[in-house]
């Protein structure tokens, strides 16, 4: 979905949203025969995955003479939920067992094979600036505050500002190489931010398991467990990187030439 509304000849609001929901089931079966010690066999699961997303931003847009100036403003929003069920029933009465069958599974033969939930989320606020003058110098800032729900208390945000500078050699009016109909450069230098780590490394979780009786093994009971330790220190990673590049075109375009040079830290 998109809407946009523009307030005057020279601010536009736009706004979009969007989401996807994705379902993948998995169905098992066993006959007796080959499901040794468990008779006829069957199970059934679901994976679900649910991702939205909404993103709103201000765009301003003013030129005077040889200046122009456009910043934009904007807030994004995002999530994704993981979802993980399955059961299972064994000694089924019936020879060629479905799914629909593990009903009628006695309760000691039927089980929650695994329930799993994990979700995460990114709110980001940000703000871009650019300057042109006379199609010839052009500065651009960005700054961007990313908040994450896989870390804790002042962790969870995360500042990343970058600068690029470019300058357009061949719109000077000293520069008369007639082979060459254009020359650009540029110049950046920015902050990124990772975030890649598994969900909820920051808090104590836990994980179930079924674990037979001392005296009957046919009877299970759930287990909790610890599943992982808990770092409530972990943040960002941020890196630095730098670029610098030229684009030439040569013969009025018939040859274009561009090369960069990357360093990150």
């Amino acid at each position: 979905a998109r809407f946009e509304w523009k307030m005057l000849p020279w601010l536009t609001f736009r706004s979009t949203a969007g989401g996807e929901v994705a379902v993948q089931e998995r169905v098992k079966t066993k006959a007796e025969k080959i499901s040794v010690g468990n008779g006829n066999l069957a199970g059934i699961g679901e994976d679900r995955t649910v991702l939205y997303n909404m993103d709103n931003l201000l765009i301003a847009s003013k030129k005077i003479k040889k200046h122009s100036l456009s910043m934009t403003f904007g807030q994004s929003a995002s999530k994704n939920i993981y979802s993980v069920e399955s059961i299972s029933g064994w000694n089924l009465p019936q020879m060629n067992a479905r799914e629909r069958d593990i009903n009628n599974a006695l309760p000691q033969y039927s089980q929650l094979d695994s329930w799993y939930r994990s979700q995460r989320s990114l709110l980001s606020f940000f703000g871009r600036g650019i300057y042109n003058f006379g199609e010839r110098y052009v500065l651009t800032a960005t700054l961007r505050f990313d908040g994450s729900s896989k870390f804790q208390g002042s962790n969870k945000w995360g500042v990343f500002p970058s600068l690029a500078f470019a300058w357009r050699i061949a719109s000077e009016p000293w520069f008369k190489v007639p082979v060459i109909s254009n020359a650009k450069l540029r110049l950046g230098w920015g902050q990124v931010g990772n975030q890649a780590i598994s969900n909820y490394q920051t808090q104590r979780t836990f994980g179930t398991t079924l674990l037979g009786s001392h005296f009957d093994e046919s009877f299970k009971e759930v287990v909790l467990y610890p599943s992982n330790i808990a770092n409530p220190y972990l943040k960002w990673e941020t890196s630095n990187q730098w670029n610098a590049g030229l684009d030439l075109s040569l013969w009025k375009g018939r040859v274009a030439l561009t090369v960069d040079a990357y360093r990150k830290d």
